[in-house]
This record gives structure tokens, C-alpha cells and sequence, in this order.
């Protein structure tokens, strides 16, 4: 809620800038903050002024690190609630069906534009998808005339269709990753546990495997854990276990910050 906020608080008072600075209508304005935040870019709005420009400036790069970590934490936040409830262990199908679901809502958002350009201001369904998709890929030549009625209807759409296409691009990647991941845990499972997995994994070189040894190698086998990471959280565990029992309590707490001072 705190990101929704702050992205409709800078949209607003950047569009107010700009009217005051440039004469903006304040749908004119809010169009070409739209434009640039969602770096669409078209050109068909720019600023005339000196100081137009240096608050262009100063929004660019504002705009392009605040609002868009804001709008990544939105659509994390989203995701989180969509795959809320029990853990689900991954698979090629999962994985490919969320990929499915977000091509598909690329293509949705896509046609909306498209048929939007199409019926409102009578381009050509080829010129309808080419518009749509120059806008939503942040590409915007800015070479189809559209009419003020698309302008209004473009300063919501761009963010939606950008957003849109973002997202299934990181999806597109995450899906790559997490197939390579469950590849190589179904890889790991048709092995089973043998003598040769069991010393391979057994750090401690006792012959047996614990728990933990266990759940260690699957995480770094499986791709979701780097070893230097976990070798760092070893180490740091190792600092607090003075005693080496193999556990942390709070004498072992006490006995580190004793050493510290």
C-alpha cells in the first residue's frame, strides 16, 4: 500500500510541476509524465522551457530509480498473494503454465491497445498491433497520429502495457532459471541416495549424512543457494559455537560478546 501511494503521490505533484512549468493541460501534463517514467518516450510532448527541461532532468532520474523499485515491490507483493498458502515443490508444468498465463496477459493488453487504436482512430489492424506494441515494448517512435481521445486513453494504458510487458519478460526469465533448477533436482532424485551421495555430501567425514548436511547440498545442487553464501552462514554460526556442540544458546551469546570485549 505504502509503494501504490508514493507512486500516486509523484505522478501528482510531477504533473502539477509541469503544468506550472511548461503550461501543460494537467491531461497533457500527466501524459508526458507517463511517457517518460515509463520511458515510452514519443516525443510528441516535450518540454520548452529551461526549466522544464532541468526538472525533466531531475524526474528522469528520480522517476526511474524511486518509482520503479516501488512498482517491482508491487508486483512482488502481488505474486506473493497470488501464490499464497501451502508451499508447492516446482515443476516443468508449474513453471510453464505461469509462463503461459503471463504471455497471455501481454497479449490481452496488446489487443486492448490495438483495438483501441483501431476503432477510435481508424488506423489499420496492422498499424493498431504496431502501435500497441511500440508503446508497450518503451520503444515509441511516436509515428502513428493518434487523436486527443487516445492521448487520454494512453496516459493510463502505457503504464498498464509496460508494466505488462515487464513482467512477462521477468517471467520469461525466471521460468528459464527455475526449469534448469527442477531439471537438476529431478536429476538428483532419480539417483537416490547411494555410498558414493553419501560420502560426496558427508562434510563431516563421520560416514553418515545429518540432516542438515542433507538440506545444504540439495540447496546448492538445486541451484537456489550459492555455496560461498552458505559457507559465509557456516562460518558465522562457527564464530557463535565456542564450544562446539553443534547448537547456539544463550551462553554461547554471552561467551562471544565476553571474547569481543
Amino acid at each position: 500500500a505504502g509503494s501504490i501511494v508514493v507512486v500516486i503521490l509523484f505522478l501528482g505533484l510531477s504533473t502539477l510541476a509541469f503544468m506550472n512549468l511548461e503550461g501543460f493541460s494537467r491531461r497533457d501534463a500527466f501524459y508526458y509524465c507517463c511517457t517518460v517514467l515509463t520511458t515510452v518516450g514519443y516525443g510528441d510532448l516535450v518540454p520548452a522551457t529551461n526549466a522544464g527541461k532541468a526538472f525533466t532532468m531531475a524526474y528522469i532520474l528520480l522517476g526511474l530509480t524511486l518509482v520503479t523499485t516501488c512498482i517491482g515491490t508491487i508486483i512482488n507483493e502481488g505474486a506473493n498473494m497470488a501464490t499464497a498458502g501451502p508451499p508447492q515443490l516446482p515443476t516443468v508444468r508449474r513453471e510453464l503454465r505461469s509462463l503461459a498465463l503471463a504471455v497471455l496477459l501481454v497479449l490481452l493488453v496488446n489487443c486492448i491497445g490495438a483495438s483501441w487504436a483501431i476503432y477510435v482512430d481508424g488506423v489499420s489492424v496492422l498499424d493498431g498491433f504496431y502501435w500497441a506494441l511500440v508503446t508497450s515494448s518503451t520503444v515509441g517512435f511516436g509515428d502513428i497520429e493518434t487523436s486527443e481521445a487516445t492521448r487520454t486513453f494512453n496516459a493510463c494504458y502505457m503504464i498498464l502495457a509496460v508494466g505488462s510487458v515487464a513482467l512477462g519478460l521477468g517471467k520469461l526469465v525466471e521460468v528459464i532459471c527455475n526449469i534448469g533448477k527442477v531439471r537438476r533436482i529431478e536429476k538428483f532424485c532419480s539417483r537416490g541416495v547411494t555410498n558414493e551421495l553419501i560420502a560426496e555430501i558427508d562434510v563431516g567425514g563421520d560416514g553418515a549424512v545429518s540432516r542438515l548436511e542433507f538440506a545444504s547440498y540439495m540447496l546448492v545442487a538445486s541451484g537456489k543457494l550459492n555455496q560461498n553464501d552458505l559457507s559465509e552462514v557456516m562460518a558465522l554460526f562457527d564464530q557463535y559455537d565456542l564450544d562446539g556442540s553443534g547448537s547456539i544458546d544463550q551462553d554461547d551469546v554471552a561467551d562471544r560478546k565476553s571474547t569481543r570485549l
